[in-house]
């Protein structure tokens, strides 16, 4: 297998990785949740879980320069997501329950690129500060 294929194959599995947790959530929501949940549910999957994934992948394409410089588009996605995560849970139970459709929060995408920029500027940075080591170890070789 060429090295090209390989890169391909893994950009596939972690893309493919976050979305799997975040149509879980939804799942999650949807079939095993009551309105008592609602507060474990938020703090749970909405404060911790989501972020965290998003941060981990983001710091996975940031690390292994995944897409090239369309990572950083990246950033806009993972807001997107972290928004939509909300208006599929929340936003869209109460349209169910009251039959007035709620609008998508937008402050959402923000915070939901704050995580992956935190992820994807680590990973950047150690990827960066590796490279210039090994550099360094090889001029000195």
């Amino acid at each position: 297998m060429t090295t090209g294929n390989r890169r391909h194959r893994s950009e596939i599995i972690v893309a493919a990785a976050y979305l799997a947790v975040w149509a879980l959530i939804l799942v999650i929501f949807w079939c095993f949740t009551s309105g008592a949940d609602a507060m474990g549910f938020t703090i749970l999957f909405l404060w911790i879980i989501l972020p965290l994934t998003t941060v981990i992948t983001s710091l996975a394409i940031g690390l292994y320069d995944s897409f090239g410089t369309w990572k950083w588009l990246g950033l806009l996605v993972f807001g997107v997501m972290y928004m939509l995560a909300e208006y599929g849970t929340f936003a869209m139970a109460n349209t169910v329950v009251t039959g007035n459709i709620n609008p998508p929060q937008l402050i959402m995408i923000p915070l939901g690129a704050a995580h992956s920029l935190i992820g994807m500027g680590l990973g950047t940075l150690i990827r960066r500060i590796n490279a210039r080591v090994r550099r360094s170890d090889t001029l000195v070789s």
